[in-house]
């Protein structure tokens, strides 16, 4: 029997040093999770037996088991690294279904689809505005950057906040007064860009003029084309009680081909004050044509676009999952898992919710191996596995003792 009890200890101690040498292979795979392997005795034992006078029957390897725990994450040049600081994996997919992985060592394939170095595609909630301030939290998609030319977007309103000056010298007459080549005219002018439909930039030029205490006309030529006028009231506290947004009536037809322009102005915000003529807040909806030239992920997960043409666009938002029972994924290979019936269904989430942790952009994960405690686990292998040996070779002299003495 200590033969084979011996045997089991051998191939125990060999199973240990398999874990031991495959942690040891994987010290500087990212986001690599060092295993354990677990052992239990055997215990052979007859119905109604005494178990005080029988032996164990040796040793066998219960499970290899993963450990979670948490790697060291290390800076890297590239913004598509990430690393999760707390728990949670990243979904991933391909043809064969969804993944899990802590790897976060992503690119973009010929497709402008964020990949690993497997080809499995990221997966986020897709983005329900461009600011990144909704998600569809229900659903999952490919996350996919966009690499070619980014169509343009015409102008359709501009958001001015202007303070009009209570005190400006009281003109009279109505906005078909305002005469841009007259400075005497207008109170004032401020000027934006704003583009056509193909994306070509075009100057709108802003006149005003104090008609009468709390009121100004307004004018507004595009490229130098009159697109009308409209007034402005105000109260007697500063405050503007014309309804916003206005439309002005003319329209603007570029000569480039591009469809006219039509612009509704937007003077929410705008005060009469005793202070001189300033411009607190002033943009256009519109934009030319652009290039990814950039990419930003927050915390939270949410991976935004900068094209050259100023724009920032939400392309989603990164979906985390966790597991009730992590150790009970099934690897597949390549640092991914599958979900399983130990594991539990996956539960996903966003970045920072429940008890997911936060993204770190320009980060990875490294292996939670550590070299020294391995070192120390062969050494234990090795005398396990030399002892095993010593009680064989023991059981072998008793036995060819034995043999000699019935001779």
């Amino acid at each position: 029997m200590s033969f084979n009890i011996a045997l089991s200890g051998l191939q125990a101690s060999r199973s240990d040093l398999d874990v031991t040498a495959n942690n040891i292979a994987n010290a500087n795979t990212t986001g690599f999770k060092r295993s354990r392997a677990e052992f239990a005795d055997v215990f052979s034992q007859a119905y109604n037996g005494n178990s005080s006078l029988t032996p164990g029957n040796g040793v066998r390897l219960a499970a290899i088991t993963q450990q979670f725990d948490q790697g060291n994450i290390e800076n890297s040049s590239s913004n598509l690294d990430l690393a999760i600081n707390g728990q949670g994996f990243f979904t991933l997919r391909d043809d064969s279904g969804q993944v899990y992985s802590r790897d976060g060592a992503f690119q973009v394939d010929r497709e402008g689809f964020v990949v690993n170095s497997s080809g499995y595609r990221l997966q986020a909630f897709p983005s329900l505005d461009d600011e990144g301030t909704q998600f569809n939290t229900g659903g999952l998609s490919d996350l996919r950057l966009d690499t070619g030319i980014g169509p343009p977007s015409a102008t359709t309103r501009i958001s001015t906040a202007l303070n009009f000056r209570a005190d400006a010298e009281l003109l009279g007459g109505t906005g078909a007064d305002i005469d841009p080549l007259l400075p005497d005219s207008y109170s004032y002018t401020t000027a934006i860009t704003v583009y056509d439909s193909l994306g070509s930039p075009h100057t709108a030029t802003l006149y005003v003029r104090r008609t009468t205490d709390l009121e100004y006309a307004t004018r507004v030529y595009v490229d130098g084309v009159d697109l009308g006028t409209q007034d402005l009231a105000f109260d007697a506290n500063g405050a503007l009680v014309t309804a916003q947004p206005m439309t002005f009536p003319n329209t603007f037809t570029p000569t480039n081909g591009a469809s006219p322009l039509n612009l509704d102005y937007d003077f929410t915000g705008s005060t009469l004050l005793g202070s001189s003529f300033s411009i607190n807040d002033q943009r256009q909806d519109g934009f030319t044509t652009g290039r990814l030239s950039g990419l930003e992920i927050t915390s939270e997960g949410v991976v935004a676009a900068r094209y050259t043409n100023g724009r920032s666009v939400a392309l989603g938002k990164v979906a985390l999952a966790n597991f009730d029972n992590p150790q009970g994924l099934s690897q597949v290979g390549n640092n991914a898992w599958t979900e399983s019936f130990d594991s539990g269904a996956a539960v996903l989430g966003e970045a920072g919710t429940a008890s997911l942790g936060l993204i770190q952009s320009g980060g990875l994960e490294s292996s939670n191996v550590d070299l020294s405690q391995q070192l120390v686990n062969l050494i234990t292998a090795q005398r396990n596995f030399q002892a095993n040996s010593q009680v064989i070779s023991t059981a072998d002299e008793i036995t060819q003792t034995a043999i000699n003495l019935g001779r």
